[in-house]
């Protein structure tokens, strides 16, 4: 079984003065939604019984930002992995990432941007929500090899946004 949990990062500040798009830092609300939504993806795993050692994320201060908000809660704590290329990307080009993680890994964590996170959901598991800022979904595979995800048909397991009403 493989499990793919693709985060949005959490809102950011677009009045904040920063240079360029890459370092923009989450705003008030990105700040509050990131901790809570970290908690529902805890609370998620615990559940299910599971683990993964490592977050990727894009090198955008606001997926940094919210990388770090979601490592803290849960436990124990993922390394955070900087892909570089997860800024601006495709869903297919997460899709070639996410086909070449090692095959030890069972579980794996990516936090980036629309549109390549809503695309990805939607292309493997028919997510046709909207998948707004701090949302996650679950995607699992019947499959042992990350690079036969696609031909073993993902499925949405579950979805979670912060006005999603628990």
């Amino acid at each position: 079984m493989k499990r793919i949990i693709l985060m949005r990062h959490a809102k950011s500040d677009w009045e904040s003065g920063a240079l360029s798009d890459i370092e923009r830092p989450l705003n008030e609300r990105g700040l509050k939604n990131a901790p809570m939504m970290a908690q529902r993806l805890h609370t998620y795993c615990k559940h299910h019984a599971i683990h993964f050692d490592t977050i990727y994320t894009s090198p955008a201060l606001r997926t940094q930002e919210t990388a770090a908000l979601v490592a803290k809660a849960l436990t124990p704590s993922p390394t955070i992995t900087t892909v570089d290329s997860f800024y601006e990307s495709s869903a297919q080009n997460l899709a070639m990432f996410i086909a070449s993680l090692p095959e030890d890994v069972e579980t794996a964590m990516i936090i980036g941007h629309n549109p390549s996170i809503a695309e990805l959901a939607f292309e493997w598991a028919g997510l046709a929500q909207k998948f707004s800022t701090a949302a996650f979904v679950v995607i699992e595979c019947d499959c042992s090899a990350w690079a036969h995800i696609v031909a073993h048909r993902p499925k949405l397991v579950h979805f979670d946004f912060p006005k999603n009403k628990h």
